[in-house]
Parts: C-alpha cells; structure tokens; sequence
C-alpha cells in the first residue's frame, strides 16, 4: 500500500516567491526521510499563485512519521504563515 499526499497552497501574493523558496528548500531534506517514493513541487498554471506539494509514501507507518516530523510541521507553518488558505488531501493505492 502506498499513500499520495498532495497540499495545495494559495500563497499571499507579497509572499509568493517567499512560500515557493521555503518549498524548494524543504524538498531534499524530505526526499531522504525514510519511506518517501517521491515528493515534487507544481505550479497551478490556472491559478496563480497557487503552489501544490505531492508527495507519496511506501507504507502509512512511514507517511505517519513524516506527519509527526519537523519537516511537515515546517511546511504547515509556511503554508500557514505565507499562504492565504491551504488544503491537504490523501490518497491510498493498493497494489494488486
């Protein structure tokens, strides 16, 4: 079982290039954490200004440490911080 996590971000204008650099820092240091497939940075091309963080994880014990890391609570508090409104959706795919 793998987990899909995918935050979408609408920064405050001001601080656009300021979420888009604490992302892009953020970004190596996750792809180590131990269980992470995966983790990109999107642009929506609709709504500008809007940045999307998808990330996917080998197991739910791996995905949960992330969730309780520094790293995400880094992210949230950028998000938080830099963005008028934020949203989190997870996805589970199960192999067969």
């Amino acid at each position: 079982m793998q987990i899909l996590n995918l935050i979408r971000i609408e920064a405050v204008p001001q601080k656009h290039g300021e979420l888009e650099q604490t992302l892009l820092s953020m970004a190596d240091k996750i792809r180590k954490i131990k269980g992470c497939v995966s983790h990109h940075l999107y642009a929506d091309l609709e709504k500008s200004g809007t940045l999307c963080v998808a990330d996917k994880w080998e197991s739910k014990e791996d995905f949960d440490a992330y969730l309780d890391s520094d790293l995400f609570r880094v992210l949230i508090g950028a998000a938080g911080v830099l963005g008028k409104s934020h949203d989190r959706m997870t996805f589970t795919s199960v192999s067969r």
